[in-house]
């Protein structure tokens, strides 16, 4: 069973980093966006001071490998990597409905979001099947919840933080109901 992954803002202990990331993605992130062993540390504990200080930030993961697909998606820039952990954080206030998925909904079974597995270089593909849904039947608020909790899935997994996913957007059958729209929206 997975850790159970803590809010708390300021923990009593923080967990203890150790990668999961072949050589090749070291060597890769050390490249790409300049991840070295001697940075990765503070960088992580001053995203941690960042969160225990920041009066708006109520609740907040803090564990290293949450914290690294921020600093990893800024390029190490802590500065950077503390604003989209900020952009994140009002995403999830603001459109809490898009983060919420009832793990019992039939929607899941539709199998909308499928991994096809990683490519030569190591990034997921990921299949989304936007036109597989009845639009009379699922919400398109639903569908784009089912992909962004796949996708937040899939985000916590380090060589994929390191290496990217690559989404193939299969359209066939998509209608303007799979987008959320209805004649009553049009004006005349």
């Amino acid at each position: 069973m997975a850790p159970f992954l803590s809010v708390e803002k300021i923990p009593a202990t923080y967990d203890q980093y150790q990668t999961t990331l072949e050589p090749k993605y070291l060597e890769r992130a050390r490249i790409e966006i300049n991840e070295e062993s001697f940075r990765r540390e503070p960088a992580i504990a001053r995203m941690r001071e960042f969160i225990a200080k920041h009066p708006q930030i109520q609740r907040c993961r803090t564990d290293t490998i949450f914290l690294l697909r921020f600093l990893r998606y800024r390029k190490f820039n802590v500065e950077a990597a503390c604003e989209a952990l900020e952009k994140n954080l009002t995403a999830l206030l603001v459109s809490r409905k898009f983060f919420n998925v009832d793990l019992d909904n039939p929607i899941i079974k539709e199998c909308l979001c499928v991994p096809l597995g990683p490519k030569s270089d190591g990034s997921l593909v990921f299949l989304m099947r936007l036109g597989s849904v009845d639009p009379a039947t699922f919400l398109p608020e639903e569908v784009v919840s089912l992909n962004m909790i796949a996708l937040e899935t899939y985000g916590n997994l380090e060589v994929y933080q390191v290496t990217g996913v690559t989404p193939v957007i299969d359209l066939l059958g998509t209608t303007l109901g799979h987008v959320g729209a209805r004649a009553s929206n049009f004006p005349g």
